[in-house]
């Protein structure tokens, strides 16, 4: 992951709430510092559990899940379903490190993937198209 973050444009600026979840912490302390400087609020979890958790108590909406696919705990597809059952109007953003893994299931329209390793011009980028701010 290289952070090779340009001036950033203030028109791209959003205040769109994302929930992370990573189980990898180098991946989400970039991540976690990379998407505010955009703008966006980032909340974090480390395992799928403890992202539904969060998807129950937290008062607002949430217009992201960046999630990984593989992870101890459960897969990032299979919180993607449980958690577009509470709160379907949430798009949702597949990260991974395997190649096999480029096929999302959730619905094209609210679903993307970006593959890691990826840079934070990537990551913003892909974010930004995802939630129709490109």
């Amino acid at each position: 992951m290289d952070d090779d973050s340009e001036d950033s444009d203030p028109s791209e600026a959003t205040d769109a709430t994302i929930l992370l979840v990573e189980d990898e912490e180098m991946v989400r302390r970039f991540v976690a510092r990379v998407l505010p400087e955009k703008g966006y609020e980032v909340l974090t979890a480390q395992h799928p559990q403890e992202a539904m958790e969060m998807c129950r108590e937290y008062p607002d909406s949430i217009e992201l899940l960046l999630t990984d696919i593989v992870m101890p705990g459960g897969s990032g597809r299979e919180l993607a379903f449980e958690f577009l059952a509470s709160r379907p109007q949430t798009r949702v953003l597949y990260i991974s490190g395997y190649s096999d893994q480029r096929s999302p299931t959730a619905p094209d329209s609210i679903s993307g993937f970006l593959g890691k390793p990826f840079s934070a011009k990537e990551l913003t980028q892909k974010v930004g198209e995802i939630l129709g701010n490109d």
